[in-house]
């Protein structure tokens, strides 16, 4: 009997913490979801020319470093195989044989595994694979 209560005390705990693993995980993805508007803003001045210089520079620097330290990592570049699962496409052109990107209207993001948004992009058709070259 007592090795049964200790081996049940051992799943509750191990239960209780990969739990409470996945609730921080799912609190922190919240959170910096909340910062994509911000970043979005950013990038936007940022391509306007706007954070050059100055003090907007700055806090967009420590604002980057501080997401890319908790692992927000950007997605969704000209070019890229299109993906349904990561890539909201609003307008397709071609016959979508090969799909690829083509304007990226808004970034995608994922923290570690978790995608937090997809891309909105265009879709257009890239060329085919080497391997998949008419013969």
């Amino acid at each position: 009997e007592l090795g049964y209560a200790k081996a049940e005390i051992a799943n509750i705990r191990r239960n209780s913490l990969v739990r409470i693993d996945q609730a921080v995980a799912a609190e922190r993805a919240s959170v910096v979801g909340k910062f994509l508007d911000v970043v979005d803003d950013l990038d936007r001045a940022r391509a306007h020319g706007d954070l050059e210089t100055g003090p907007l520079k700055a806090l967009s620097d420590k604002l980057a470093g501080v997401l890319d330290g908790l692992g927000l990592a950007a997605f969704g570049d000209e070019g890229d195989p299109f993906a349904p699962d990561l890539h909201e496409a609003v307008q397709v052109e071609g016959d979508g044989d090969h799909p690829v990107l083509g304007t990226v209207l808004r970034k995608g993001y994922r923290l570690g595994d978790r995608i937090l948004r997809t891309a909105m992009v265009t879709v257009t058709d890239g060329a085919p694979a080497p391997d998949e070259a008419p013969e």
